[in-house]
């Protein structure tokens, strides 16, 4: 009799045991999935929780008065209120209930208080703003202010924080930041024109600095050429071009020349940051530019914060604005046009809003752009006056360089000497760090550092005058003349004010403060505080204001540029005034214009003509033409065969001339261009600061673009005469040098293994437009941030456009005929990313699609009543 063979204890139930293991393994993966279930379901019940209210009724305690808001399928918002108050509370509620997120930072940026939300990394930006004191600043102005106006900020922050209070969640941002959102103060709205200070005008006097250090180490014949009032691109709408001094002959340059960085071969490859007009060296490092520098005292920057600290984004010179007359216009109104640029995150800067109220019997009307944190119509028409801003860039502040005791405790002035006034804050980090900084003032402001020098900074943005809520008045004004007097009187980082009116007339003045200098006085450099004591005390009154009204042409136009000349240009100075490239290049178009339509204007805003590089174009061809045999041989030596010399020398010829996103051409002459500037004008502006004044400092050598804006003046001259003598070391002739710089970007092009025909502008020239919380976690940039588009439009155009820079709006109107007008912007009207508004209408913005100005067909419908 057989037995069968009992299985050993290692085979018994093997079948069992590998089941047990499978159904295991299957149901820790069901478990995680499970678990990821809950944990995205939460997040989204979350993230809808915090959706505005787009239909109903709410009762709003503080309303006199039924408010009814309408909005169309792009969010556009229609607030109908039966009084100003009331208008603004509803106002508030809006912000709120979209914005909160984008209201927080902008006050908080101000006020030197983000680390509270973002931790350590935002502790030195912090530190470098409390010098300021905006927020003390700004609790004097709200004491200030007339009843009325704080009257209007009193139910504006009423309207906020109810706004806030009716979402069911916080905003998501507060959930992803474990940290609750602060209640809304009337100060804050104050804190939000403080943030737009701080991205419109120089926050350290850094190139009046640098320009200080050129006249003070250089001769004067040289520092007037390399520093010009203006070029031969200037357009002004009163007086003519300033025309540049001319190159000083060889035996003026033996100072410079005489440096050793002048004659020394070729350094290592400089890399240009695009669209930020920045060179970078290897071995000269620069801050990104004057606007952006983080360190302001002793201490250096740290990291800066995941949002960069800016919440407008970097500072680049875009915005433009014109208008023609009834004469030239199709209506009887005269029309305008207006493209604020600034940095473009999501949400974008403006909210748009028709408002109407009632006041004395009558109803006001109006429609256009609001600042999120402030009750204004910042720009737009009250179908009497249409009104749009550009950047002035004057000079609003002065540095004071300072002779300190030998115990550091006191300064000298010219009626002896003074004690540092010294301030004591704390700045509280989100995880709970705590920090004491001390901020040293003078009589002329709080004293900051560069390159070892010490100075006290005098600021608009530090006086009372600085700031102001007249912007309101501009809601009744009936004619042009009202609106430019209301605009001299406003206290707001000093603008171009362009105005229209339904009568057919059109006019410019600076809207904003204008300190009211000593003539004597050089603006432009810094002054010695231990002979010269006296900077401004009082501000030009609005009589003394430059004004243009009803020119003989017909038409105005701004664009950063310098507007006037003569006396009234001394009044304004320079403070970074844009070449004047793409001013001129607006009046050209203007010139050509009769009967002006809306869509007339508006192509001119599309205009991405390159003209300002037509010339370097002709330039780039000509060497590329005259490649001799024995150059040809050199470029192999180099690299770079004929091939590719006939490559690059077709796609320049046959460039569009324009900034176009498809156009390889346009993007081989503007780094051409930006290599040879680099290459010439690095080594001599910098000779002019660093090595002939030894300081102590750590602070990187700046660019060429850091010390003058008109740059273009000094570099045609020396690139159209070729003087041998400021050729760069390392190259036999500039002919050599012209060709080594073609050399660079293609050389760029072969090691990132792209082909050259691929390099297109576009994708150099790509969005980058990112909400600050995806630049902390990238993985949420799918939901948060706007498409990666490639972008036609570049600088010294109309159509100025960079990866994260650009037109903000762009808005064309003739009061009295809003239907016909046209406007759009970037992202959407929300900041919530389930909103149905979060990217409304960006795509038209990206592909120039004019839009209405007005609100369409409504199609949601919210009532504010009293509680």
């Amino acid at each position: 009799m057989s037995l069968k063979k009992r299985p050993i204890f290692g085979e018994l139930g093997s079948k069992p045991r590998r089941r047990f293991k499978a159904l295991s393994i299957k149901s820790l993966v069901y478990s995680l999935f499970t678990l990821l279930l809950i944990i995205f379901g939460y997040a989204y019940f979350a993230l809808r929780a915090s959706l505005p209210i787009l239909d109903g009724e709410q009762k709003i305690p503080g309303l006199a008065d039924t408010v009814t808001i309408k909005r169309d399928a792009t969010g556009v918002v229609d607030i109908n209120a039966k009084n100003r108050l009331d208008l603004a509370q509803a106002l508030g509620y809006l912000h709120g209930q979209e914005r909160f997120f984008q209201l927080d930072l902008s006050r908080r940026n101000s006020a030197g208080e983000l680390a509270e939300l973002f931790g350590e990394k935002a502790v030195n930006y912090d530190k470098s703003i409390r010098i300021h004191q905006f927020r003390q600043t700004a609790q004097k102005v709200l004491s200030n202010l007339s009843k009325h106006e704080k009257a209007i900020l009193t139910r504006y922050t009423l309207g906020v924080n109810q706004g806030l209070a009716d979402l069911k969640e916080s905003p998501f941002e507060y959930l992803l930041l474990r940290q609750p959102p602060r209640p809304w103060k009337a100060e804050d709205s104050l804190l939000v024109v403080y943030s737009m200070y701080l991205t419109l005008q120089s926050r350290n006097g850094y190139r009046e600095h640098l320009q200080g250090l050129i006249y003070k180490n250089l001769p004067q014949e040289i520092a007037e050429f390399l520093l010009p009032a203006g070029t031969e691109w200037d357009a002004p709408i009163k007086g003519n071009a300033m025309l540049p001094p001319p190159l000083p002959e060889s035996s003026k340059w033996g100072k410079v020349l005489a440096q050793p960085n002048m004659k020394k071969p070729s350094p290592p490859e400089q890399i240009t940051t695009l669209n930020t007009k920045k060179t970078i060296s290897r071995q000269s490092p620069v801050f990104n530019n004057a606007h952006h520098k983080k360190a302001f005292q002793n201490a250096e920057s740290g990291t800066p914060c995941f949002i960069n600290c800016e919440v407008y984004g970097n500072s680049q010179i875009g915005s433009n604005n014109w208008a023609v007359s009834g004469e030239l216009s199709v209506h009887q109104s005269a029309m305008l046009a207006g493209d604020m640029h600034l940095g473009i995150r999501v949400p974008n800067t403006w909210f748009r809003a028709q408002m109407h109220y009632q006041s004395d019997g009558k109803t006001v009307n109006l429609y256009g752009l609001t600042l999120p944190g402030t009750p204004l119509l910042v720009a737009g028409s009250n179908t009497q006056v249409a009104w749009t801003f550009t950047n002035s860039y004057g000079d609003w502040s002065d540095l004071v360089e300072l002779t300190f005791n030998d115990a550091g405790t006191h300064y000298q002035t010219s009626t002896g000497e003074k004690p540092l006034e010294i301030i004591k804050q704390i700045i509280i980090s989100s995880d709970n760090q705590i920090h004491e900084i001390e901020i040293a003032k003078t009589i002329w402001g709080p004293v900051i550092k560069h390159h070892g020098i010490n100075y006290a900074y005098r600021w608009v943005a530090h006086d009372l005058e600085g700031l102001n809520l007249k912007l309101l008045d501009l809601e009744k004004a009936s004619s042009v003349n009202q609106a430019l007097i209301i605009g001299n009187r406003a206290g707001i980082p000093a603008q171009n004010l362009l105005v229209v009116d339904n009568k057919g007339s059109l006019g410019w003045t600076i809207a904003g403060p204008i300190p009211k200098r000593q003539t004597e006085n050089d603006s432009r450099l810094p002054t010695n505080g231990a002979e010269n004591s006296q900077l401004w005390t009082e501000y030009l009154s609005p009589d003394e204001y430059p004004r243009v009204i009803n020119p003989d042409n017909q038409f105005l136009w701004t664009a950063n540029a310098r507007v006037v000349s003569d006396n009234d240009f001394e009044k304004l100075g320079d403070g970074g005034l844009a070449n004047g490239a793409r001013a001129k290049q607006i009046k050209q178009n203007l010139s050509e214009l009769t009967a002006a339509s809306e869509r007339d204007l508006f192509k001119i805003q599309l205009d991405d003509r390159a003209l300002f590089l037509a010339r370097w174009r002709k330039l780039m061809l000509q060497h590329l033409e005259n490649v001799t045999k024995k150059s040809a041989e050199k470029a192999n030596e180099q690299k770079l065969n004929t091939t590719e010399l006939n490559q690059i020398k077709q796609l320049v010829a046959n460039w569009s001339g324009h900034a176009d996103k498809d156009d390889v051409g346009y993007w081989l002459v503007k780094r051409f261009r930006q290599n040879v500037a680099a290459k010439l004008l690095n080594p001599i502006y910098q000779t002019g600061m660093g090595s002939l004044q030894p300081v102590e400092s750590t602070e990187p050598l700046p660019a060429y673009d850091s010390f003058t804006t008109q740059y273009e003046a000094p570099l045609w001259q020396i690139v159209n005469q070729q003087p041998l003598f400021l050729l760069p070391g390392g190259y036999s002739d500039w002919h050599d040098f012209f060709v080594a710089q073609i050399r660079r970007e293609s050389d760029r092009i072969n090691k990132s293994q792209k082909k050259l025909e691929d390099s297109s502008w576009g994708s150099h020239n790509t969005a980058q437009i990112q909400h600050p919380i995806s630049r902390a976690v990238p993985l949420l940039g799918y939901f948060l941030d706007m498409p990666k588009n490639p972008l036609s439009g570049d600088e010294d155009m109309p159509r100025v456009q960079g990866k994260n820079f650009g037109a903000s709006q762009r808005m064309v109107v003739a009061p009295g005929n809003e239907e016909n007008g046209i406007l759009h912007m970037p992202t959407g009207q929300s900041g919530h990313p389930l909103s149905p508004f979060y990217r409304a209408g960006h795509q038209d913005w990206v592909d120039g699609v004019p839009t209405p100005f007005t609100m369409q067909q409504p199609v949601h419908q919210l009532i504010l009543t009293p509680k």
